[in-house]
């Protein structure tokens, strides 16, 4: 597949830098726009994120990919430039960005101005993509609404670690994490711990996910080794128990990142579980934005 993009770079509400890619479909009438949010130590560029957001562009969607502003990554692909972000960062950050990303295309900055909005997050970006939809419903937004939401190998909590290690946390002041991809150890300071025991409301998944009121498709792969894969079917319940539109699906024999290397050669055939993938998610959104 080839890939065609243009690069764009806005500020988020901290006026910090957000690094994005667009893919224009070369029909005419886009059907809609998609906002794709990476996960932990993820990045915009990730294993097969291009060849998603080329696919959703092939089939007439605008799609957005781009590197959350805390990320530490920049355009600098083979290191997390920024550190001093990275230790910085939020559930709440990640929010604000997809709400500035929502804001650029809502307001004509960015492409897709008027069109159905279909938010897609993978792992830790498929948390921040509920939290931010489950927020906006909470408070009734009148505009920039998604009008769907998927989810790809997210977890169905903000926190998954025991209270003995929240008391090193709370005592150390931060955690230390090990890039494999770029050797890196990176810092994580408590910022994120206090900010979800601060708002545990906020932080909660699945309570977020109960206020959705568009159609949500979460996805995993079954042999997944860092998410549980039986998250999707609760994520997807969540929606259902507060009267939301939702379905979830297991691919079979696909790990976290759909049997995907990283980076996906340009001339690579992709794998059977992420050409499954693709069509779960070109199916659901062809179908979303049909529905009217």
């Amino acid at each position: 597949m080839n890939i065609f993009s243009s690069p764009w770079q806005i500020n988020n509400s901290e006026d910090l830098p957000l690094f994005g890619n667009v893919h224009i479909p070369a029909q005419d009438q886009p059907r809609g726009v998609v906002i794709m949010t990476h996960g932990f130590l993820g990045y915009k560029d990730y294993g097969m994120f291009p060849f998603l957001a080329q696919s959703f562009a092939d089939a007439g969607f605008i799609t957005h990919r781009y590197n959350l502003a805390h990320s530490g990554m920049t355009n600098q692909f083979e290191t997390f430039e920024r550190p001093d972000l990275f230790e910085n960062d939020t559930w709440n950050h990640q929010v604000a960005d997809i709400e500035s990303v929502i804001a650029a295309v809502n307001d004509g900055t960015l492409e897709g101005k008027g069109l159905p909005i279909i938010l897609w997050g993978h792992s830790r970006g498929g948390v921040s993509t509920l939290l931010a939809a489950g927020r906006r419903f909470r408070k009734n937004q009148e505009s920039g609404q998604p009008n769907a939401v998927i989810t790809v190998s997210a977890p169905d909590s903000t926190c998954r670690m025991s209270e003995e290690v929240r008391v090193q946390v709370r005592d150390k002041g931060f955690i230390e994490v090990t890039s494999n991809r770029t050797g890196q150890t990176l810092r994580i300071n408590r910022r994120w711990l206090d900010e979800l025991e601060a708002d545990p409301e906020g932080h909660d998944v699945l309570g977020c996910a109960h206020q959705i009121r568009c159609p949500v498709l979460a996805i995993h792969g079954e042999e997944d080794p860092t998410v549980d894969p039986t998250s999707a079917p609760r994520i997807a319940d969540a929606v259902k128990g507060g009267n939301g539109r939702a379905s979830s699906m297991l691919i079979a024999n696909a790990n976290h990142v759909f049997n995907t290397p990283n980076p996906m050669p340009v001339d690579s055939a992709p794998s059977a579980e992420l050409r499954a993938l693709k069509t779960a998610c070109l199916e659901f959104a062809r179908k979303v934005v049909d529905a009217g």
